[in-house]
């Protein structure tokens, strides 16, 4: 009988001539050169973790793990190991393949209270070889239990390891009043220049969704319960509720969903991200649909995804037909 081996693997696409070995530039190591359906193996299960500093081998690989993959061959997964020392491991492979442990179970966070890392909830990595991670802490002298993390891979090596925002901080100077008290992990996303955009909640109480840069500064909201919006032709509006909200991978474009209420209360809004621009209304509740009928709810679920050209793809509920249908709406 066969035990079933469990590995994590990457699989790389053609590549020709003058593309072996060469090409790219900045901090990006060189992929190798192979053939059509060659397969690398980053992680398996019960072989030697490949990374410097962990003596011993990778444990069970479960489906759910959590990985990421960035363009040009950045790929970051969580995996546990039979080392004590790092139990839990995020680890980053490189575009050659060579993998690197970034934060471990244990280790301690950075400028915090003696806080150390329990566990991980997110993992993301972009094209810059930048990565991004939000951890559970314990044992942090200021009761702090969550925070976003990031790191960056430069010359072969994780470097720059820094907070962005942690659980109970104050987030006055945002622009959002109170400490952050929750993080949602499905409203992350860490853009290709190595901001990241967050969505969560403080004690004030308040939603917002803020936007940071790579090394912690800048923390800014984007959009907070309480904001200001512009109802055409009327007066303005108060977002009462944050429905949902997307954010273009280069960071030029956000979209977002507010409940404010009224006869047509869900109204969907577009911005530029930073420096701050002009928020402006796109589509609500009540808009004639393209080709005959009316929206019945201008947000029927899902994801509103943006592109860098500002423009934004989602899903509504209109009665075009009967009864009423989802429809697919673009705008910008």
């Amino acid at each position: 009988m066969h035990r079933p081996l469990l590995a994590l693997l990457l699989a790389f696409p053609v590549l020709l001539g003058s593309a072996c070995g060469g090409g790219g530039g900045g901090n990006d190591p060189a992929p190798p050169c192979t053939l059509p359906g060659t397969l690398l193996a980053l992680a398996i299960q019960g072989q030697p973790v490949p990374a410097l500093g962990i003596a011993g081998s990778f444990g069970p690989l479960a489906p759910g793990m959590l990985m990421d993959a960035g363009e040009g061959g950045w790929v970051v997964f969580v995996a546990p190991t039979t080392d004590g020392a790092n139990a839990l491991c995020l680890f980053v492979a490189q575009p050659n393949g060579t993998v690197l442990r970034v934060f471990g179970t244990g280790e301690v966070v950075p400028n915090a209270g003696g806080g150390t890392i329990s566990g991980f909830q997110v993992a993301r990595v972009n094209s810059a070889g930048q990565i991004l991670t939000e951890v559970s802490i314990a044992g942090d002298a200021g009761a702090r239990t969550f925070g976003l993390l990031t790191a960056q891979v430069i010359a072969g090596a994780v470097t720059n390891k820094v907070d962005l925002v942690y659980h109970l901080d104050d987030v006055s100077a945002s622009g959002v009043s109170g400490a952050l008290t929750d993080i949602d992990e499905t409203r992350i996303t860490f853009l290709d220049d190595g901001r990241t955009t967050f969505g969560g909640t403080t004690n004030d109480p308040a939603e917002a969704v803020w936007i940071v840069n790579l090394n912690g500064s800048g923390l800014d909201s984007l959009i907070a319960t309480g904001d200001g919006l512009p109802d055409l032709p009327g007066p303005s509006v108060l977002c009462n509720d944050l429905r949902a909200f997307g954010v273009s991978k280069n960071g030029a474009g956000f979209a977002f969903v507010a409940d404010v209420g009224g006869m047509f209360e869900d109204r969907l809004y577009v911005r530029g991200t930073l420096p701050a621009s002009v928020i402006y209304e796109v589509a609500s509740d009540g808009n004639a649909l393209p080709g005959g009928g009316t929206v019945l709810e201008i947000y029927g679920g899902g994801p509103l995804l943006v592109f860098n050209n500002s423009v934004v793809l989602w899903k509504a509920v209109g009665n075009a037909v009967l009864p009423p249908d989802d429809v697919i709406l673009a705008g910008s």
